[in-house]
C-alpha cells in the first residue's frame, strides 16, 4: 500500500523536524502542534471540572453553567437549554426509591458521551484536533477551515468525449439517486489490517462517495466502526484506486464511467472529479474510533518499522524461549554411517558396568555419550582459558575417544563423544578420560590466570548414553546452540570455542535454526488465496 498516495491530501506532517500546518496554524514541528492542541483540550477539560463539579440543583442553574463554557461549544441557546433539560431528567431518575444526588459533571459527561476515565487518561489517548478520546471540541473549527479552503468553483471547462459534453461550474448541489451492484473482495491489505465479519471494504464505499460528492466535500460517518468510510474518502484522490473500480481518469482528474445509450452504443460519461474528500468519523465504541483514527492517520513508515522491530526484539528477548524449537530432523543414514553411531539402551544389555559416586555412571562398549561438567562455584573461564579446555578435550580425540562435537562455555562444558577401544572389546573408561582432561586443563588454566592451587572444576561430571539417532540429533543441536541461547553469539558458527568433527561436516550436518515466534495474526475468517472465497472455521 502506498501510504504517500493515501494521505496526500491535507495530511498532518509527521516529520518532527519539519514545519506543520494545522487548521491554518503553522508550527515548527509536529511535536509543537500536538503540544498546542493538547493545551487547548486540557484547558477545556479543566474548565468543565471547575464549572460543573457541583451537585445538580436545578434546570436553570445547569443551563447557566453550560452556557458559560467557553472551550466547549454546545450549540445555540435552544440546543443548550435542551441539553440542560436532558441532564435534569437524568438527575431525577434513579434505580431505587431513594434519590441519589449526582455530580453535574458526571451527568453532563453521560449525556454527551464522555468515556469513563480521568482527564489525564483522555489527554494521553488523544491527538487533537484530529482525534480526541472524548467528544471532539475542534469539529466546528475543522468544518469551518475545510469549507474555507475548498475550491467551490472546481473549474469551468467544456470537454467532449464520444459525443458527450459536460461543464463543471459553480452551481447548486444536485445528484441523481445512485445504486450499484457492488462486489468487493475482502482480501485488500487495508481491509485485512483489522478485519471483522460485517466490515465493508473501502472500495465498495468509494463508488457512492465519488457519485455524491466533489473533492473537498465533508463526509460524515456517525457509526464508523473501523473507519473504512474515511479510507474511502481519502482514496478518492488516488488515481490508481479509482481506476481499479473500472472508471477512467483523464489528465485533468475528470472521472468517467461506462454507460450504454438507448441505441446500444457504449460511451464514457464524466460524473466526478479526482480528489480526496474530508471525513468526520464517530462511533459509540471508543475502541472503534481509535482504530478508525489509526486507519486514517499518516504513518511515518520508516519510523513505524523501526519501532516495530524494536518491540519485536524486546518480545523475542522476553518471551522467545517459550516458542523455541530446534527443528530436529531424523538423522540421515549417511550421517549415522559417517560417525559409526550405534543405538544403545544401557538397561537392555548385559555388557554394561555401573558405578555410583554422587551421580550414577553406566558404561557400555560402543556407546556414545553426552557429557557435561561445570566449573567450581561457577567460576568464569576467560577466553584464553576456554581455548585451553577445548584443546585438552581434543588432545585425546582419535586416541582415547572420538569427539563428535564439544563446546566450552564460560562456566561449563558439553561434549558428545564415544570412547574408543583400549583393548579388544574393552573401551577406555570414560571417567579416566574425563579425569585426564579436567586435571590437565585445571593446571594450565590456573597457570594462565595465576591462581595455582585453586579449584577449577566440580568433582563430578554428568554423562548420559545417547539411546537412538533422534536423541543424537537433538543433543548435537542442543550443544551447538548453547552459546546462542546464552546470548554470547547470534549463530553457532560465530562461537570460537566450539568443535564439530569433520565427519559430521562432510555428512552435511549443521546446527538447525532456533525457532522464532510466529507473528501471523490469526482470525476466525480466512480468505482462500486461490479462489478468494472466505473460509470460516
Amino acid at each position: 500500500m502506498n501510504m504517500d498516495i493515501l494521505f496526500d491530501n491535507e495530511k498532518p506532517e509527521i516529520k518532527h523536524h519539519k514545519p506543520v500546518t494545522c487548521l491554518g496554524l503553522t508550527f515548527p514541528n509536529d511535536e509543537e502542534r500536538q503540544k498546542a492542541f493538547l493545551g487547548i483540550l486540557r484547558a477545556g477539560l479543566q474548565e468543565m471540572r471547575e464549572k460543573l463539579s457541583v451537585p445538580f440543583t436545578s434546570l436553570e442553574d445547569t443551563y447557566q453553567r453550560l452556557k458559560s463554557l467557553e472551550h466547549w461549544l454546545l450549540g445555540n441557546d435552544e440546543q443548550i437549554r435542551y441539553l440542560a433539560g436532558r441532564i435534569a431528567h437524568a438527575a431525577s431518575s434513579t434505580r431505587d426509591s431513594r434519590p441519589v444526588p449526582r455530580d453535574l459533571l458526571s451527568l453532563y459527561k453521560d449525556e454527551v458521551g464522555f468515556p469513563h476515565g480521568s482527564d489525564e487518561d483522555i489527554l494521553a489517548l488523544s491527538d487533537p484536533p484530529y482525534y480526541t478520546a472524548c467528544p471532539n471540541p475542534f469539529i466546528a473549527d475543522m468544518v469551518r477551515y475545510w469549507e474555507s479552503t475548498k475550491d467551490t468553483k472546481m473549474y469551468e471547462q467544456e470537454k467532449s468525449l464520444g459525443g458527450a459534453s459536460c461543464a463543471f461550474v459553480d452551481k447548486p448541489y444536485h445528484r441523481e439517486p445512485f445504486a450499484a451492484d457492488v462486489s468487493e473482495g475482502k482480501n485488500d491489505p487495508i481491509y485485512n489490517a483489522h478485519s471483522y465479519h460485517t466490515k465493508v471494504p473501502h472500495k465498495a464505499v468509494m463508488r457512492y462517495i465519488l457519485h455524491y460528492t466533489e473533492p473537498g466535500d465533508i463526509v460524515f460517518d456517525g457509526f464508523c466502526g473501523t473507519g473504512m468510510t474515511g479510507v474511502a474518502a481519502q482514496m478518492c484522490g488516488d488515481k490508481a484506486a479509482v481506476e481499479a473500480l473500472g472508471y477512467r481518469v483523464d489528465k485533468d482528474g475528470v472521472i468517467y464511467q461506462k454507460e450504454t445509450e438507448e441505441s446500444g452504443k457504449t460511451i464514457w460519461k464524466p460524473f466526478s472529479k479526482l480528489g480526496a474528500r474530508r471525513a468526520v468519523l464517530n462511533d459509540l465504541s471508543p475502541a472503534a474510533t481509535f482504530i478508525a483514527y489509526n486507519y486514517n492517520t499518516p504513518v511515518d513508515v520508516v519510523a513505524f518499522e523501526r519501532e516495530a522491530r524494536r518491540i519485536l526484539k524486546e518480545v523475542e528477548a522476553e518471551c522467545g524461549w517459550m516458542y523455541e524449537t530446534l527443528h530436529v530432523e531424523p538423522a540421515s543414514s549417511r550421517l549415522i554411517s559417517a560417525i559409526n553411531f550405534e543405538p544403545c539402551n544401557p538397561f537392555q544389555t548385559n555388557e554394561s558396568t555401573f558405578r555410583k559416586d554422587n551421580l550414577p555412571h553406566i558404561q557400555v562398549p560402543g556407546a556414545t555419550y553426552f557429557v557435561t561438567f561445570r566449573t567450581h562455584d561457577l567460576r568464569v573461564l576467560s577466553e584464553p582459558a576456554r581455548k585451553i579446555v577445548l584443546d585438552a578435550i581434543l588432545f585425546w580425540d582419535q586416541k582415547r575417544w572420538k569427539v563428535f562435537t564439544a563446546v566450552v562455555m564460560p562456566d561449563h562444558v558439553h561434549i558428545v563423544a564415544k570412547p574408543l577401544e583400549k583393548q579388544k572389546d574393552a573401551p577406555w573408561d570414560l571417567s579416566e578420560i574425563l579425569h585426564s582432561v579436567k586435571s590437565y586443563s585445571a593446571n594450565e588454566v590456573n597457570k594462565l590466570e595465576q591462581k595455582t592451587g585453586t579449584t577449577v572444576w566440580q568433582t563430578e561430571s554428568y554423562d548420559r548414553i545417547i539411546r537412538d539417532s533422534k536423541e543424537l540429533m537433538a543433543t548435537l543441536a542442543y550443544v551447538n546452540h548453547n552459546p546462542v541461547k546464552a546470548g554470547l553469539v547470534r549463530r553457532p558458527l560465530d562461537y570460537e570455542w566450539r568443535y564439530v568433527a569433520k565427519e559430521l561436516v562432510s555428512a552435511g550436518w549443521k546446527p538447525a535454526p532456533l525457532g522464532k515466534i510466529n507473528y501471523t495474526v490469526w482470525s476466525d475468517v480466512f480468505v482462500c488465496p486461490n479462489c478468494t472465497q472466505e473460509v470460516v472455521f
